[in-house]
Protein backbone atom coordinates (compact mmCIF):
# COMPACT_ATOMS: atom_id res chain seq x y z
CA UNK A 1 0.00 0.00 0.00
CA UNK A 2 2.85 2.15 1.13
CA UNK A 3 4.73 1.40 -1.95
CA UNK A 4 1.90 2.05 -4.51
CA UNK A 5 0.77 5.30 -3.04
CA UNK A 6 4.83 6.66 -3.41
CA UNK A 7 4.55 5.67 -7.04
CA UNK A 8 1.38 7.53 -7.67
CA UNK A 9 2.71 10.39 -5.86
CA UNK A 10 5.97 10.45 -8.16
CA UNK A 11 3.74 10.00 -11.27
CA UNK A 12 1.95 12.69 -10.61
CA UNK A 13 5.49 14.48 -10.36
CA UNK A 14 6.65 13.53 -13.57
CA UNK A 15 3.84 14.42 -15.25
CA UNK A 16 3.69 17.56 -13.09
CA UNK A 17 7.13 18.72 -14.62
CA UNK A 18 6.56 17.42 -18.14
CA UNK A 19 3.66 19.61 -18.23
CA UNK A 20 5.71 22.49 -16.58
CA UNK A 21 8.51 21.74 -19.24
CA UNK A 22 5.41 21.77 -22.43
CA UNK A 23 4.08 24.82 -21.01
CA UNK A 24 7.34 27.00 -20.71
CA UNK A 25 8.48 25.58 -24.57
CA UNK A 26 4.76 26.64 -25.60
CA UNK A 27 4.91 29.80 -23.95
CA UNK A 28 1.38 28.84 -21.45
CA UNK A 29 0.60 30.48 -18.02
CA UNK A 30 1.71 27.78 -15.88
CA UNK A 31 0.04 29.06 -12.64
CA UNK A 32 -3.20 28.46 -14.57
CA UNK A 33 -2.05 24.96 -15.92
CA UNK A 34 -0.66 23.96 -12.14
CA UNK A 35 -3.72 24.90 -11.07
CA UNK A 36 -5.66 22.86 -13.58
CA UNK A 37 -3.42 20.28 -12.90
CA UNK A 38 -4.04 19.75 -9.78
CA UNK A 39 -7.54 19.22 -10.50
CA UNK A 40 -7.30 16.64 -13.33
CA UNK A 41 -3.93 15.67 -14.72
CA UNK A 42 -5.37 13.22 -17.36
CA UNK A 43 -7.47 15.83 -18.68
CA UNK A 44 -4.56 18.50 -18.88
CA UNK A 45 -2.40 16.15 -20.52
CA UNK A 46 -4.62 15.10 -23.13
CA UNK A 47 -5.41 18.49 -23.97
CA UNK A 48 -1.98 19.22 -23.71
CA UNK A 49 -1.14 16.61 -26.02
CA UNK A 50 -3.90 17.56 -28.40
CA UNK A 51 -3.06 21.31 -28.47
CA UNK A 52 0.78 20.06 -29.32
CA UNK A 53 -0.46 17.41 -32.39
CA UNK A 54 -2.69 20.34 -33.79
CA UNK A 55 0.12 22.94 -33.98
CA UNK A 56 2.88 20.03 -34.93
CA UNK A 57 -0.16 18.76 -37.75
CA UNK A 58 -0.34 22.30 -38.99
CA UNK A 59 3.56 23.12 -39.18
CA UNK A 60 3.56 19.72 -41.15
CA UNK A 61 0.87 21.06 -44.05
CA UNK A 62 2.45 24.41 -44.34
Amino acid sequence: MDNSFTCLCDGIMMWSSAISAAASALKFDLDSIFEITLRSPVLVIREQYLIHAIQVDRFHKK
